[in-house]
């Protein structure tokens, strides 16, 4: 029997990331690297929007792992918030999955590019606990202020490790899902690199389904 784990929720599409508040949250902390919290409104909106709520926030804003785990394990295992909100590239993602893994703490992705840092973390051994979301949320707010050159980088890696999947992968519905998020990137990697924000969107779940 095989077995495949997908996050309990997947939202989609414009205004998706409104779903962060649909469970009423005592404390939360979010994670962002530079350029999502720079070129997007999206995450200062969703801090202000839970500080009405009285809801005790803490955001953590740094584009190097390191110090992006270091502030926000200390912060989650003394704090211990009712979750823990990533939002932006797939090393922001990976320091949630890791802190949420350590902490029992429920995670919340919201996915700027790729879901996921295709590199090797030469100093954290944390980072090999991985945690699925418990929810994943699909926003092209994320993706439409992206770096072209960001963009096209993980959407190559991504690119590459779906057509990997598809090779290799002995299950069916696996090599299905693969296939389809290969030709997903491929159609949209190029108009998304030029700007075209409907292509963003679509090569955003492309990039997911990887």
């Amino acid at each position: 029997m095989k077995n495949m784990f997908f996050p309990s929720k997947i939202y989609c599409g414009i205004d998706a990331v409104n779903s962060v508040f649909d469970v009423d949250y005592g404390s939360v902390l979010i994670l962002c690297d530079n350029l999502t919290f720079i070129r997007s409104s999206a995450v200062s909106k969703i801090k202000q929007k839970f500080d009405t709520m009285m809801t005790k926030t803490n955001l953590i804003v740094s584009d190097n792992e390191g110090e992006l785990f270091e502030r926000a394990y200390s912060y989650a295992d003394s704090e211990i918030p009712d979750a823990v909100i990533a939002a932006g590239d797939g090393k922001t993602l990976d320091c949630a999955a890791a802190v949420a893994k350590l902490t029992g703490i429920k995670l919340i992705c919201l996915v700027g590019t790729a879901p996921g840092a295709l590199c090797e973390y030469d100093t954290l051994d944390v980072f090999l606990y991985k945690k699925m979301p418990d929810v994943c949320i699909l926003d092209p707010c994320f993706i439409t202020y992206a770096s072209s050159d960001k963009i096209a980088y993980e959407a190559m890696a991504m690119m590459t490790l779906a057509a990997e999947s598809y090779m290799k992968a002995s299950d069916i519905y696996i090599r299905k899902t693969a296939g389809e998020a290969f030709g997903e990137i491929y159609r949209n990697i190029i108009p998304s690199y030029t700007g075209e924000i409907s292509a963003r969107e679509k090569l955003l779940e492309g990039m997911y389904a990887a």
